[in-house]
């Protein structure tokens, strides 16, 4: 497993550890509240065989930066500087709590931007948005 720090734009630092092979499929990782990327290793080795695993250190957790300024908007837009940075478009994305809402409960164009993008959703503890799978655009 490789660690890599992300500078973004803002100047926020966002850590990934990143596993399985680079040229696989990406499947990205978000961890609920008070968590870390961490939280997934457990899980992620199931996964490295077919995919290549990208676990975030959301703002305010783990080691990325502690900048005081959080909302699941400002958390999406660093995701989203994560995903460009890695030049990633064709992406599974799991969330699990409020990586879930991270990712869901945000006015994104997820299929637009990502054209191969699937949504694997782990459990959303405000309701916004429950899917388990969706499929890629067609």
């Amino acid at each position: 497993m490789d660690t890599e720090t992300i500078l973004l734009d803002k100047g926020v630092r966002v850590v990934c550890q990143l596993s399985g092979a680079a040229n696989a499929p990406t499947m990205v990782l978000l961890h609920a509240l008070g968590e870390q990327a961490t939280s997934w290793q457990d899980v992620s080795p199931r996964f490295t065989s077919s995919f290549r695993v990208v676990a975030l250190d959301l703002r305010g957790h783990g080691a990325s930066d502690w900048p005081g300024m959080y909302s699941f908007e400002l958390m999406r837009d660093d995701v989203l500087g994560v995903l460009d940075h890695l030049d990633l478009r064709d992406i599974i994305l799991i969330g699990h709590s409020m990586g879930g809402t991270v990712e869901a409960g945000q006015d994104v164009s997820w299929d637009a931007d990502f054209p191969g993008f699937r949504r694997v959703y782990a459990h959303d503890p405000f309701g916004n948005r429950l899917e388990f799978l969706q499929p890629a655009s067609q």
